[in-house]
């Protein structure tokens, strides 16, 4: 059977850069106090009427002209986005068109910050059964238009942005996506959700148990993270870095400590980025392979965790970033 492999990454972050000082203008709290509970020290926020879909279109022309690669390609576009423009059409039938994707399918998931690595985990899929060859997985989102700016404890968190991954088939099961693992437990929905939105007449909002948040994060990533390394006889010895979703960088410390693996080992940008949500993780491996730091021949584990409540992971062995011949 072929395997899914990524070739290209691209990412798009809004201009509009948000430090920890513009909440204290009308909030009681300061840099400090975000920092310390967070790690966050800044966030872009998208301006001027810019959507969901937008940011998608940057961020996947990014990862294709990064290796020249022909759209038309494309068998699928997925858009793992809790912030579309609106419920219908989804944020990847207008990336569709807009990158000119005419012969692939196109849909969104809907998985909160989870949702990326359920994307990925649907693309290897459709890849490895033969179906499709080539998927453009896209994570983005608009956190700042869902925020109640009079809870301290949830608008300094978020921030907005998207990153593209594209997936390509290779006859080589000892390279590319290793595995990939989802779950859920729907007795824990209420913990992160939206109040409001599309059947009520209250604006759509945030809300959130943090403490519990924290540590059901904690808790299920630690264990996924473990799990994944003795299915797959793999150490942390052997995988130069994880990128667990960039919520809060207590949760990442907490994470290190509770699996005992050196946090050197796990990449941060969410004190560069905030929670982007569906976005988080391609953002960050992107910022990390433009770094330098990120190379083509090293294993990666990918941790998710979100809304519903879900989390997962995508474990990859080597990769083709920037191969022009792919």
């Amino acid at each position: 059977m072929p395997n899914s492999i990524p070739i290209a990454i691209g990412s798009f972050l809004p201009e509009n850069t948000i430090n920890n000082d513009y909440f204290s203008g009308f909030l009681d709290t300061s840099d400090e106090w975000i920092t310390q509970r967070t790690g966050i020290k800044q966030r872009q926020y998208v301006t001027g009427g810019m959507k969901t879909s937008d940011m998608c279109i940057r961020a996947a022309q990014v990862a294709l002209e990064s290796i020249n690669f022909d759209p038309r390609r494309i068998d699928a576009v997925i858009v793992a986005t809790s912030t579309a423009d609106s419920l219908f059409p989804g944020c990847s039938h207008i990336t569709q068109k807009s990158i000119n994707a005419c012969n692939a399918f196109a849909f969104d998931m809907q998985v909160a910050c989870s949702g990326f690595i359920y994307a990925i985990s649907v693309a290897d899929q459709y890849i490895k059964t033969g179906y499709i060859k080539h998927a453009l997985i896209i994570g983005a989102d608009s956190m700042s238009k869902i925020l109640n700016y009079q809870d301290r404890t949830t608008c300094t968190l978020f921030g907005d942005g998207a990153g593209a991954i594209l997936l390509s088939n290779i006859d080589d099961e000892d390279q590319g996506i290793i595995s990939t693992s989802v779950f859920s437990n729907g007795e824990l929905s209420g913990i992160l959700s939206t109040k409001g939105g599309l059947f009520s007449e209250e604006k759509s909002y945030i809300c959130m148990e943090g403490r519990k948040v924290f540590e059901c994060a904690i808790n299920y990533v630690s264990e996924t993270i473990v799990n994944t390394f003795k299915e797959h006889n793999v150490s942390y010895d052997h995988l130069p870095w994880i990128v667990v979703h960039q919520a809060n960088k207590r949760i990442i410390d907490a994470i290190a400590l509770k699996t005992n693996i050196p946090k050197s080992k796990f990449l941060v940008t969410v004190d560069k980025h905030a929670n982007t949500s569906a976005a988080s993780i391609p953002l960050a491996l992107d910022y990390y392979i433009a770094r330098g730091d990120i190379s083509s021949d090293n294993s990666i584990l990918t941790v998710g965790f979100g809304a519903g409540f879900t989390w997962g992971a995508v474990l990859i062995k080597n990769s083709l970033f920037g191969n022009q011949n792919s």
